[in-house]
């Protein structure tokens, strides 16, 4: 097979470590691709959903690879696998999320300067899971609706966002030159 230096009580003790994993436990070294295995071995995992799952270790270690797929396919807390419709709508409601999230946190996403550069920040509800801000949002009616906050000085929660179009948001945008003066 392939030589590697962890063993397998190595990687349980670090998976243990990975915040937000639903691997929860690491079975053993597989061999898929031996090119591919010489630099990020590959293994086998349990997860938290009872599928077995074959994963490059050095991703999950990192929490690259969270799960078997089931979070991905639309599951909440690993509960039934959506339907297709479902599954797509989670998809691309993902999206907007994690572009939400990239303009309060990542000073190199387009727009931060608008949001996380003048304070702006997700709730830590929203922070924790897509199953929260979806639980707080639901989906928007049809794909033209996007996230809108109310109070454009106010963080991006519950009690602060619906759902608009383009032209609902071009109401509610800040004045032109306090835009230019931050």
């Amino acid at each position: 097979m392939f030589k590697t230096r962890l063993s397998v009580a190595n990687v349980n003790a670090r998976l243990k470590q990975v915040e937000g994993t639903h691997l929860v436990e690491f079975i053993g070294f597989v061999q898929v691709d031996p090119e591919r295995d010489k630099r990020n071995p590959s293994g086998e995992f349990l997860c938290a959903c009872g599928n077995k799952t074959v994963k490059q270790v050095g991703n999950t270690l990192s929490g690259m690879s969270r799960s078997c797929g089931c979070i991905g396919r639309g599951t909440v807390k690993h509960g039934p696998i959506a339907s297709p419709e479902e599954r797509k709508a989670r998809v691309k409601l993902r999206n907007r999320y994690v572009m939400m999230i990239r303009r309060c946190n990542d000073p190199q996403a387009i727009g931060y300067e608008h949001y996380g550069g003048r304070g702006i920040k997700v709730c830590d509800r929203w922070m924790e899971s897509l199953d929260n801000f979806i639980a707080d949002m639901g989906y928007p009616e049809h794909e033209k609706l996007t996230i809108e906050r109310i109070d454009n000085d106010g963080d991006y929660c519950p009690g602060n966002c619906k759902w608009a179009t383009y032209a609902e948001q071009a109401l509610n945008k800040r004045p032109r030159s306090i835009a230019h003066d931050t």
